[in-house]
């Protein structure tokens, strides 16, 4: 492999023990897959950010990393959280927030953005079309990779780290050109208007072809950024999918032929049955009795926000439910400004900000709460929450609201 001089000073250590571990742990990745060099990126997002990811070897790490001074010489946005820092209780132990507080500061120490959210490209981390960049957090690479136009492998706590490190990964995978092409070509011919549709038709895919690259063909000709974001987060869930184009939508998808490299590919057809069947078989619960329903995975965007608002004007959330809405803090302060937070809090609706179920000890939080039965829009939240203990629907946003209510299910 070739590097640079400047690359070669940070692996003998001219930058420091934690520089050097780095540069080390980016080339053996490159040396693996091959790569002739490394690129510099502009930015990384951390998923190493909780205490369930980095657990205590990796809290251990950062804060060694931290505490040796060293700093981040790339944008360095932070994943969720195991809690919502912002002093929500969510009812995780003491333990588990002590620990998290101790990732967060070190992370901070080293020059991080604590944003932590699972949507950086909403809070100023928002790379242009063609940039090299180093993300983790699944639905946030596939929405880098195919509607930013944006390039990154998906990149783990320990990778994420190095590169934040060094500015440096690996020139394989998804930065390079060819490796951008479709596979697998998806005609969608059924309307998809809730989340939920979008959700249900990328989880279908991907259940099928779980590490294809694909292409769709059908999306509504004015797909909504909530839609692809839902597609982003369910495209990783039941597969590995880190990219795919969209025909017309998506900026690497002018036409059909581009996106394929004018190569003929198999072809996936997925209409209203198979749009139900997946949506039943994301539908794990036999209760029509609600006590929890969670919106904000991946996390709220403001357009999401105001069709909650609107949803919510005027209505109370049963006594026997607890909705909670999740998004960026600096998400929910701009909707403050707008008099959309005043409308949800004065429906009961709870607003938290950092941390979601996939990366809270969300065991703890089932056990301290009591909660037994719960509802999503999410298909990523619905393929995890049974596993944790909770049995869940799936529904569009609409059939959700309306469960928070009635505190029961009638979707």
């Amino acid at each position: 492999m070739k590097l640079t001089d400047v690359q070669k000073r940070m692996l003998d250590g001219e930058s420091g023990e934690p520089v050097q571990q780095s540069m080390e742990i980016i080339v053996q990745l490159a040396d693996f897959w091959e790569a002739p060099d490394l690129i510099p990126v502009q930015s990384v997002h951390m998923p190493g950010a909780s205490v369930k990811t980095a657990r205590r070897a990796g809290r251990k790490y950062i804060r060694w990393c931290a505490d040796s001074g060293a700093q981040f010489v790339t944008t360095a946005t932070l994943n969720p959280a195991a809690a919502d820092l912002t002093g929500n209780d969510i009812g995780i132990t003491r333990e588990t927030m002590n620990q998290q507080l101790e990732i967060t500061d070190s992370y901070k120490r080293m020059g991080a953005i604590e944003c932590h959210t699972c949507t950086p490209y909403l809070v100023g981390n928002l790379p242009r079309y063609g940039e090299h960049v180093a993300w983790g957090e699944s639905s946030a690479i596939v929405f880098a990779n195919s509607v930013l136009g944006a390039r990154t492998n998906r990149e783990g706590g320990p990778s994420a780290l190095a590169t934040a490190l060094t500015g440096f990964t690996g020139g394989y995978g998804f930065h390079l050109k060819q490796n951008r092409i479709a596979t697998v070509h998806v005609s969608v011919e059924c309307p998809l208007s809730d989340q939920s549709d979008f959700g249900a038709a990328g989880y279908c895919l991907a259940k099928q072809f779980p590490d294809a690259l694909p292409v769709f063909t059908g999306f509504p000709e004015r797909t909504s950024m909530i839609g692809l974001r839902a597609m982003c987060a369910a495209l990783a869930t039941s597969g590995s999918i880190s990219m795919f184009h969209a025909v017309g939508i998506t900026p690497e998808a002018p036409t059909l032929e581009m996106a394929t490299g004018n190569r003929k590919l198999e072809t996936l057809t997925i209409g209203q049955k198979e749009l139900q069947e997946t949506k039943a078989f994301l539908d794990h619960n036999d209760q029509s009795e609600i006590d929890l329903i969670y919106m904000g995975c991946p996390h709220l965007d403001y357009e999401e926000i105001l069709q909650l608002s609107k949803l919510l004007a005027g209505r109370k959330v049963s006594s026997n439910v607890t909705l909670w809405l999740l998004a960026a803090n600096s998400i929910w302060k701009s909707c403050e400004r707008s008099g959309l937070t005043q409308v949800l809090k004065d429906s009961g609706a709870v607003l938290l900000s950092d941390t979601c179920p996939n990366i809270t000890i969300f065991k703890e939080v089932i056990e301290s709460r009591r909660y037994r039965s719960a509802a999503t829009n999410s298909a990523k939240l619905a393929h995890y929450m049974p596993s944790w203990g909770i049995k869940t629907h799936y529904g569009s946003t609409a059939e959700c609201i309306d469960a928070a209510v009635t505190g029961k299910w009638r979707g």
